[in-house]
């Protein structure tokens, strides 16, 4: 089994699509997907705006999913 880091920004689809060629390209179907980004921008704060909260499930939600259904078979 072959290990490799491969650094992307988790919100731009392209960023996700190269990275999981790249990788397809090197080592063939990933069996593993650690995805270990995350944001927390409402931190310390009493009440956070829809667009902070937005912001933050679309990166740790969405942009999670699309990492994930890039990695997968289809």
């Amino acid at each position: 089994m072959s290990v490799a880091g491969q650094q992307l920004h988790i919100d731009d689809p392209a960023s996700v699509a190269r990275a999981m060629a790249d990788v397809g390209y090197h080592h063939g179907r990933p069996e593993i997907l650690v995805n270990n980004a995350g944001i927390a921008i409402d931190r310390g704060q009493t009440a956070a705006s829809f667009e902070q909260v937005r912001t933050t499930l679309d990166t740790n939600l969405m942009a999670t999913w699309r990492c994930y259904t890039a990695a997968s078979p289809r």
